[in-house]
């Protein structure tokens, strides 16, 4: 007896390996069209299956994929959000689920979108921590762990948001355009050179640019969402106040100094990212220092943003 259930287990373990998910097999998964995200705005995600083993994976797919996946998506606390969409409550019922069979050879890859709306509720802002499980057999439970991805999400435009970019020229709401890189830098140093202030941040990423300080950043980790819009306001109103005095030395920001007169020297970019060199001239009493900066932007749906910067000494001459 002890023999006989001595090669049950050992056939048992032989065999395991045939049932399970070659560790070889990799679900990564990315925001397909990253950006700054508002509450209600869309997120997709690009779900990859990687086949690193030296064998066919083969699986079955549904259509749509929601069936062969689940999204955990959890909050800083740690709490787990449950959806309050239609695909994932459906599998809990008896269906019918249409299918079919795929291969995947040594070195390929499949891919395919999940619009996140669809099965998660991203009505609210905050900072979400988001992983994916991809099934690949209907019949059991066995599924395979994805990445986990940061999903920051803003709270959408409301009253004083919208009061705040207004031209008080003109009275006219400011709205972004798709300007080149050079461009938007041109036009938020023509408007701090103007103290036209909503104009100067109308470009900025400035959550990205505040978080750049170590103190400011850790502060900013520990607040709530609320405390959050209020320490970057706080930001703001700092700038602001420091944009009036005229600072050109003293920090807050060394992107409020005010110059002289400026030349954009340099300008590169990819379809994702540029950067714009500037030489700026700034005037004392009696000397004039020359300062280089560097402008790093990203694209946004077609839009160049502002989100960090560098400043060079260059040297300094008699007025």
């Amino acid at each position: 007896m002890k023999k006989y259930l001595l090669f049950l287990y050992l056939l048992f373990i032989m065999l395991m390996p045939l049932f399970a998910i070659p560790r070889d097999i990799v679900c990564f998964i990315r925001f397909y069209n990253q950006r700054i995200y508002y509450a209600g705005d869309t997120v997709i995600i690009r779900v990859e299956l990687y086949n690193n083993s030296p064998y066919n994976f083969s699986f079955q797919v549904t259509d749509p994929k929601h069936f062969n996946t689940t999204f955990v998506l959890r909050d800083i606390t740690g709490r787990e959000l449950r959806d309050k969409y239609k695909f994932t409550r459906k599998t809990a019922f008896a269906q019918p689920i249409f299918f079919r069979n795929m291969t995947i050879q040594p070195g390929e890859v499949f891919a395919f979108n999940i619009r996140l709306n669809d099965v998660l509720d991203l009505s609210e802002a905050g900072v979400y921590f988001v992983h994916l499980e991809f099934f690949p057999n209907l019949h059991d439970n066995r599924s395979i762990k994805s990445n986990v991805l940061t999903l920051n999400i803003r709270p959408s435009f409301g009253v004083n948001e919208i009061q705040r970019i207004i031209d008080q020229r003109t009275g006219e709401i400011l709205r972004r355009a798709r300007k080149a890189p050079d461009e938007v830098v041109r036009f938020t140093i023509h408007a701090l050179q103007n103290s036209e202030f909503d104009k100067f941040f109308l470009y900025l990423d400035l959550e990205n640019i505040m978080l750049q300080s170590q103190d400011r950043r850790e502060r900013h980790s520990r607040l709530s969402e609320e405390g959050r819009r209020r320490h970057l306001e706080e930001f703001r109103q700092m700038l602001i106040r420091a944009m009036q005095a005229d600072h050109r030395t003293a920090p807050p920001e060394a992107i409020i100094y005010r110059p002289t007169s400026y030349n954009i020297i340099k300008t590169w970019h990819t379809d994702r990212y540029a950067e714009v060199i500037v030489m700026k001239e700034f005037r004392y009493a009696q000397l004039i220092a020359v300062r280089e900066y560097t402008y790093k932007l990203r694209r946004d749906d077609g839009i160049w943003i502002i989100y960090d910067y560098t400043v060079l000494n260059r040297g300094v001459r008699r007025n």
